[in-house]
C-alpha cells in the first residue's frame, strides 16, 4: 500500500513539472518588443530606433513587425512573429544567414527573431548574455 502511495505521489509530482515547464515555454513563445527592449536596457545596450536601410537584414519579412535600432556599435532588426514556427523558418532560410558573419549574429526568442549587423564580437556577445533571460537561441556567426 505505501509502495503504490509513493509510486502515485511520484507521478503527480512529475506530471506537475511537466505543466510548469509547458507553462514556461509558452511564455516564451508570446514575447513582445518590450520584452527585447527590456532586456537591452536591463543589460545596459543603449538602443535608438533607426531608419530602414538597403541591407538584407532590413527586408520586410511577411507577417511579421519589423522594428530599427542603432546600438553602439551595430545595428539591430527585430521582426516580432505571430508564432514559433514561422520565426524558425525565417532563421533557418540560408539567404539571411549566408550574410550573418562574424561578428553578425541572429537571436531567436519564442515569436521574436534579432538580427546584429555591422558591429563587432564584443556587442554580440552582449546581446546574446541580454537575451538569455528570454530563451534565446541564438547564433553568433
Amino acid at each position: 500500500m505505501y509502495k503504490n502511495f509513493l509510486i502515485l505521489l511520484i507521478a503527480i509530482t512529475l506530471s506537475a513539472c511537466g505543466s510548469k515547464t509547458e507553462a514556461i515555454q509558452e511564455h516564451f513563445n508570446k514575447l513582445t518588443l518590450n520584452d527585447v527592449l527590456t532586456a537591452l536596457n536591463d543589460s545596459g545596450i543603449q538602443n535608438v530606433e533607426r531608419t530602414k536601410s538597403q541591407h538584407v537584414y532590413d527586408i520586410q519579412r511577411e507577417s511579421a513587425e519589423q522594428h530599427l535600432y542603432k546600438l553602439e556599435p551595430g545595428k539591430l532588426t527585430v521582426y516580432v512573429f505571430s508564432n514559433v514556427v514561422q520565426r524558425r523558418e525565417v532563421q533557418r532560410d540560408p539567404f539571411p544567414a549566408a550574410e550573418a558573419t562574424p561578428p553578425n549574429g541572429s537571436y531567436g526568442m519564442g515569436n521574436i527573431l534579432v538580427f546584429y549587423y555591422d558591429g563587432d564580437n564584443i556587442m554580440a556577445q552582449k546581446l546574446l548574455r541580454a537575451f538569455e533571460p528570454l530563451g534565446v537561441e541564438g547564433e553568433l556567426n
